[in-house]
């Protein structure tokens, strides 16, 4: 990495060898990104401008994947269940409505992940208790509908944590 006084556009690096350089790229985003094109104001990098563009609500993208990633540390499973795959290859939402309301009151709750959270296990999915429907099993046995709260494993601090605290030893 070098330190540069002026930011500047790059060279292109030929079959990525960066001894082997082609011509000059300018700064920019990738055009499948954006809907309008990002400018980049003469003089600076562009960072600032892109951090703006994935914050912005004009890219409901950044919220979805948050909220996304919120539900899933929370029920166990996200609504889209490809947690780190939010694309074309990955799996689409079982509640694209639910996903989008959530990820626009999160956008308006000014990206509070507490707001969102609390909005969340006040719910009544979350509220669910985990006990089986035969008639639900068999018409949703993975659950995609939100007819009973996924059973979760209990993380070793929070065992650990329950097993000091009835011995009186938790600190």
């Amino acid at each position: 990495v070098r330190d540069v006084a002026e930011p500047s556009d790059m060279r292109l690096a030929i079959r990525g060898d960066p001894h082997e350089l082609g011509e000059s790229v300018p700064r920019g985003f990738m055009k499948v990104l954006a809907e309008k094109p990002v400018s980049i104001r003469s003089g600076q990098s562009g960072r600032r401008e892109f951090a703006d563009w994935i914050a912005s609500t004009e890219n409901p993208l950044t919220a979805r994947v948050v909220v996304n990633r919120v539900w899933a540390k929370l029920f166990g499973t996200g609504l889209v269940s490809t947690v780190d795959n939010f694309g074309i290859r990955g799996e689409g939402a079982s509640h694209p409505e639910l996903l989008d309301f959530l990820a626009e009151r999160f956008t308006v709750d000014g990206w509070s992940i507490k707001r969102l959270i609390r909005t969340l296990v006040l719910s009544r999915a979350y509220r669910m208790d985990s006990s089986q429907d035969r008639e639900n099993f068999e018409r949703d046995p993975d659950n995609r509908l939100l007819w009973r709260m996924n059973s979760q494993r209990l993380e070793a601090e929070a065992l650990r944590d329950a097993m000091l605290l009835v011995s009186g030893d938790l600190d």
